[in-house]
């Protein structure tokens, strides 16, 4: 809830070698055939891997002589699949994760003594070296109002330079790859009708025309849902970062919450421990509901996933008000970040789902902002730093920013589809 005061001023037969190819399919569970969302497509031993839709479908470009791929999702058995070079769909069924009672970890700590332990234990199992990353972003704004079914999609790759991933207050650089866009229908939210807007965007227009014959100096206005939700593929890379400055981790609100032990699980080959949280009072104007998921035998944070609600306090809204004329009534956030074991613990992927209401003049909307962040490659070996010409600005449009590098197309990218 930090953010919100921004709002003013976010899956047979294995051969020895094959030519590089794409697959596709379907991830499920074995008994209720429900589709799985969102799980880790990865090759073994690499950092090449995907995770499917919310469909549980996925597609997967393999690079030369990557024979398998490894089908994980928090609760299951990981399951190991040859590929053949013939076949191009897989539906693969995973099985639940059992244990009998003998096999429960008995837990000398309670659930808090173990999440301080964890964050005691973070910086030292994260890397401390530079490294690269290409991630594939995708954010679609579509709107619960009269014109539901209208969408706006960004879908974008990045290569990032991470120079100090222990810091969550710097920021990385990113270099813009890949971009496109698609809209559908007549995406039209209640917030670009308002009038004040539109004024101030014909002002800067105006002001824009006249600096260009030197009669004035250049006036900036600008407005998008990413400045509205601490949104776009800057803060989606810092919530992965700074994973562990969340509310329900910091030790201001440790009394504030309930940390309770969930059932033993399982995630790539590892046994988890899950604690289950939520906060008895508000947390920074919030209620959160979420889970925490630390490798038994480092503590490493491996998974998060929670809610977030929160009523939006009353001046902001006042100032929202008198600014620009309309009103937050409330937001709902689920969020997933899991990252990935290596030499350390690297991030994977962020999946972020907001609905935002609004009401202005009696209007009532609700703007619906989804997003994923999938780490595709990353380079530990010899990282590359951005070049300040190339460095990606978050406030100037994409199309102004593409620097592709060599060899990177989408036909070789895995993208997920967001629904």
């Amino acid at each position: 809830m930090k953010y919100i005061v921004s709002l003013i001023l976010f899956f047979c037969v294995p051969i020895v070698s094959f030519a590089q190819q794409s697959i596709k399919g379907k991830v499920i569970d074995i008994v209720s055939k429900e589709p799985l969302s969102y799980t880790s497509i990865a090759v073994p031993n690499s950092s090449t891997g995907t995770m499917t839709n919310a469909d549980g479908e996925f597609e997967l470009r393999l690079k030369e002589n990557q024979s398998e791929i490894q089908i994980s999702y928090i609760g299951y058995l990981d399951t190991l699949v040859a590929i053949n070079a013939v076949e191009p769909y897989y539906v693969i069924a995973l099985k639940a994760y059992e244990y009998e009672l003998s096999e429960i970890i008995v837990n000398p700590l309670s659930p808090l003594e173990y999440i301080k332990e964890a964050l005691m234990k973070h910086p030292a199992l994260i890397p401390a070296k530079t490294f690269n990353t290409r991630s594939f972003f995708a954010a679609k704004s579509s709107l619960q109002n009269d014109n539901s079914g209208s969408y706006k999609l960004d879908e974008a790759v990045f290569n990032t330079y991470f120079s100090d991933y222990a810091n969550d207050t710097l920021k990385e650089d990113s270099q813009l790859l890949l971009h496109r866009y698609t809209e559908n229908g007549t995406f039209t939210s209640i917030l670009e009708e308002n009038k004040r807007i539109q004024k101030a965007k014909k002002k800067n227009s105006a002001s824009n025309n006249s600096n260009e014959e030197g009669d004035m100096e250049e006036e900036e206005f600008s407005f998008s849902f990413n400045d509205l939700t601490d949104s776009g593929p800057a803060a989606t890379l810092r919530k992965a970062k700074s994973l562990t400055t969340l509310d329900f981790f910091d030790s201001e609100y440790f009394k504030k919450f309930n940390y309770t032990f969930g059932e033993q699980t399982y995630y790539q080959g590892r046994e988890l421990i899950k604690i289950n949280f939520s906060n008895k009072r508000k947390v920074e104007q919030s209620f959160y509901n979420g889970s925490i998921f630390l490798d038994y035998n480092d503590l490493a944070i491996v998974a998060v996933k929670y809610n977030q609600k929160a009523k939006i306090p009353g001046y902001i809204n006042f100032l929202l008000k008198t600014v620009i004329g309309f009103s937050l009534d409330q937001l709902d956030m689920d969020v997933t970040i899991r990252n990935q074991f290596i030499d350390k613990w690297y991030p994977k992927e962020v999946i972020f789902d907001l609905d935002l209401t609004i009401k202005q003049k009696g209007a009532l909307e609700v703007i619906s902002i989804a997003q994923i962040l999938n780490i595709e490659e990353i380079e530990i070996e010899n990282p590359r730093m951005i070049p300040n010409d190339m460095i990606f600005k978050n406030e100037l449009e994409y199309e102004e920013q593409i620097f592709p590098l060599d060899k990177i197309t989408w036909d070789k990218v895995n993208v997920i589809e967001l629904k």
